[in-house]
């Protein structure tokens, strides 16, 4: 879930989650990054470069890099503003440089035309999707989408009306969870667990008293009924339990937003418990789990934690100059591989393919599989069928308050749920 916004409001926005929490490292950063929003909205250049200098050390996000590019050229230093910009050209960013005034010191730089044609090549669209099936309520504002695994049937979760449909090829859509039902909150990730037996539902409030609250729920698939239901209040701090995933033995591990951390619940007690008690992310969302069952993958506001689940070490993913890693909302594991959907702070969302080096430490290579799709309106989450990805195209999040009520509701399409295949490797 992308917190409503943008990559860079999602900064913000935990800035205010976080501050009525304890201190901490994250809160650190954030309360860094906010004062940077300041000055850099107050067109204070050099404080902004002293600010965003010391950021960038701890917050490599493409939306601080490319404010304080701007900022270092506004202050005279024309080498440092181009050395970041080829970086985030390098990385594949999508800016344009060439329209912003804030770079019009750069324009009759040698070195500033090759980097506008590395941009405007990262801006090339990457078309390989087409439309897998559509629903029929616009006022929907899907978030979690999941399937069994022939795709004979897919699920899809409302983050506006509390509720899952299920849509299967032969039969249409029709609620499969009606809105509300067993104390459902707004639905986000959803996985169906390995032996096809249970679907496993991320569910959080932002709501008056229930503001904080989150659950999961464990639904038969054969009956529509639930099985299971483990939720915390927000008694000692808000909760937002974002995605899942689960093992042959039906462990299941799942991202709590604004808890900071990867929660799994313990077998024989069903209590909800942190994995990693000293391991505080920022705003930490999408969870892939390797096909052996050894490694998790975390996706926060700062890139990509491997956590290895037989030790308990971790260690933040390098990106190796191959790509940025910051606004992943979705993340699957296909055949080694990582499989991502992706906002880089610039309303330019992709979907990725992260190839990882042998020591699954640092990327080696990274393919984009769509990008600029013009039906994209913040896609959120996938599920993987065989060798093809479904995905939702347009969640609409940004018309749904936290209150649940709409804006421009009149504007809403109908949910677009596409696909794309799989391709080889690179």
């Amino acid at each position: 879930m992308k917190a409503l916004l943008s990559s860079a409001y999602m900064l913000l926005t935990c800035v205010t989650s976080l501050q009525a929490q304890s201190s901490s490292d994250s809160l650190s950063i954030l309360a860094q990054y906010q004062k940077f929003i300041q000055v850099y909205t107050a067109k204070d250049y050099s404080q902004c470069v002293n600010i965003g200098s010391q950021l960038q050390k701890r917050l490599e996000h493409p939306n601080v890099l490319y404010k304080l590019a701007q900022c270092q050229c506004q202050s005279g230093l024309t080498e440092q503003s181009l050395a970041l910009l080829g970086q985030l050209a390098v990385l594949g960013l999508p800016y344009q440089p060439e329209e912003n005034e804030n770079f019009q010191a750069l324009t009759t730089h040698k070195n500033f035309l090759k980097i506008r044609e590395q941009f405007a090549q990262n801006r090339q669209p990457v078309q390989n999707s087409s439309k897998a099936f559509e629903l029929s309520d616009p006022l929907l504002i899907p978030e979690g989408i999941a399937a069994t695994s022939q795709g004979e049937q897919f699920f899809i979760g409302s983050l506006a009306k509390n509720k899952i449909a299920s849509y299967t090829p032969l039969a249409g859509e029709h609620d499969w969870v009606a809105s509300q039902q067993d104390g459902m909150f707004s639905v986000l990730g959803m996985k169906v667990s390995k032996d096809g037996q249970s679907l496993w539902v991320c569910s959080a409030s932002e709501r008056d008293s229930l503001n904080g609250y989150s659950g999961i729920f464990q639904y038969d698939i054969s009956t529509g009924k639930l099985r299971h239901k483990y939720v915390l209040d927000n008694k000692t701090g808000a909760h937002l339990f974002n995605d899942i995933v689960i093992t042959r033995k039906n462990a299941v591990y799942f991202t709590d937003s604004k808890g900071r951390q990867v929660l799994t619940i313990q077998p024989n007690t069903n209590q909800i418990v942190p994995l990693l008690k000293e391991v505080d992310f920022i705003y930490p969302n999408g969870i892939a789990m390797d096909e052996k069952e050894e490694n998790l993958y975390v996706a926060d506001l700062t890139g990509l934690t491997r956590i290895e689940l037989t030790t308990g070490n971790y260690y933040r993913m390098a990106t190796n100059q191959v790509t940025y890693l910051n606004g992943i909302d979705g993340l699957y594991i296909y055949k080694g591989t990582l499989v991502a959907i992706q906002d880089s702070g610039n309303n330019d969302d992709r979907i990725i393919r992260l190839y990882l080096d042998k020591d699954k430490k640092k990327l080696a290579k990274a393919q984009t599989l769509q990008s600029f799709h013009p039906d994209f309106v913040i896609p959120t989450t996938g599920t993987i069928v065989g060798d093809e990805f479904f995905y939702i195209a347009n969640s609409q999040l940004r018309n749904l308050n936290p209150d649940g009520s709409y804006t421009n509701s009149e504007k809403l399409k109908k949910p677009l749920i596409l696909k794309l295949k799989l391709s080889p490797k690179i």
